[in-house]
């Protein structure tokens, strides 16, 4: 009984490598045609084109950001999995974590004119891996500054739980 469970876990490892290979490898081949396709939107914004043109290129570079987003989600799960990638966890602040992003994002949120609010009257010191934590809070700030209107506003406050701290992202 003890050989057969072994053997049956050996199997059920031996799948997950091979399914986190392949994701990789599928992710790795989605990143050629992807920046082409993004090197052809740039050159189609630099064509004259119509209101209506401009708007589903517009549309199009949204869905290849949402691909490229998932793809490099993928390479790096695959990376976490592979244990390729060690998270650093450490009990630090969040609001230091948060105000670092915040930083990250000011340059694109100045060219839009939007502005970003932070209440800092909550810390919240949690375990967390800096890095990772900073690059997810970038990435939905981001999205946040991509969304909203030209002089809107991206509110951003720290809610704190007796299990758990909720960031909370708001843009108009």
């Amino acid at each position: 009984l003890s050989v057969l469970y072994k053997q049956q876990e050996e199997g059920i490892r031996n799948d997950r490598d091979e399914i986190r290979l392949l994701i990789n490898d599928i992710a790795h081949q989605m990143r050629t045609p992807l920046a082409n396709m993004k090197l052809y939107l740039e050159l189609l914004e630099m064509e004259d084109t119509t209101p209506q043109q401009q708007e589903y290129i517009k549309s199009i570079e949204n869905s290849m950001d949402s691909l490229s987003f998932l793809t490099e989600s993928f390479i790096k799960m695959s990376r976490i999995e592979g244990k390729i990638i060690q998270l650093k966890v450490l009990k630090q602040s969040l609001a230091n974590t948060l105000k670092d992003a915040i930083e990250v994002t000011m340059e694109k949120a100045k060219l839009k004119n939007v502005s970003i609010e932070i209440d800092e009257s909550t810390d919240y010191e949690t375990l967390h891996d800096f890095q990772w934590m900073k690059e997810a809070l970038v990435n939905v700030i981001e999205n946040a500054i991509k969304y909203s209107e030209e002089g809107g506003v991206v509110k951003i406050s720290i809610i704190e739980n007796d299990m758990f701290a909720q960031i909370q992202i708001e843009d108009n």
